[in-house]
């Protein structure tokens, strides 16, 4: 099975795989930036004299008290924005301590007496896709919408099927602010063009699933896409 390789503008991207070479670290803005990001959080929490990691019992408790009060774990972990997977390892012991990031995301649910609205993820991942296209990047336009900048990569890499009903309003008021207005990164614009993404004007109707976007002559298909096609 091939590796899953990190999104631009992960610090993982940047620091490359550690157990094996089978893909190159990526130097490019975002993840030069993610990296700084990250060292910053870890200095900090050092300094303050924090854990490196919350105690998986902790967050398991709580996962716990949400679905005995309504949630389903789908709607956990995508509202928190973590993967499956993850979630999976916290409830089954596999691993010892949570990334802090994740911990705050899961310990912000609060209980309630039914699982959130969920739609379509599409909608909400054509919306990040065609941000990045007009140059916002998608940690950027997550941070700024309202939600992680994992959750955001996630929906605009098609990892999730399904949203909330709120964050996906909350993407669309931050794309209807930016989707026709040129952002300030280049990088985004070439991860964009290299996924096949597309701007806002090429749609129709951007979130049903059968639209097909209209491109113009000159735009060249990246060979992944234009083969499967």
């Amino acid at each position: 099975m091939p590796d899953r390789i990190p999104a631009h503008g992960a610090a993982s991207r940047y620091q490359g795989p550690r157990r094996h070479n089978r893909w190159a670290p990526c130097r490019c803005d975002l993840c030069r930036a993610a990296w700084r990001r990250d060292c910053k959080i870890r200095d900090l929490r050092r300094l303050r004299g924090a854990a490196a990691y919350v105690d998986r019992a902790v967050v398991v408790a709580h996962i716990n008290r949400l679905i005995a009060s309504g949630w389903s774990q789908t709607a956990i972990y995508t509202t928190a924005g973590v993967a499956r997977r993850t979630l999976w390892s916290w409830l089954n012991g596999t691993v010892e301590g949570v990334q802090h990031s994740a911990a705050a995301r899961v310990l912000a649910l609060r209980p309630v007496s039914r699982t959130p609205d969920l739609v379509p993820a599409i909608g909400t991942a054509r919306r990040l896709q065609a941000l990045a296209a007009m140059g916002w990047p998608v940690t950027r336009s997550g941070i700024e919408a309202g939600i992680s900048d994992t959750h955001a990569r996630n929906l605009a890499r098609g990892r999730r099927q399904q949203v909330t009903k709120e964050v996906a309003q909350k993407v669309d008021v931050y794309y209807r602010q930016r989707c026709m207005r040129p952002g300030p990164s280049a990088c985004a614009k070439t991860v964009a063009l290299r996924n096949g993404w597309v701007t806002a004007v090429a749609w129709d109707d951007i979130d049903d699933p059968n639209d097909i976007p209209h491109i113009s002559p000159s735009y060249r298909r990246p060979k992944h896409l234009a083969s499967a096609a």
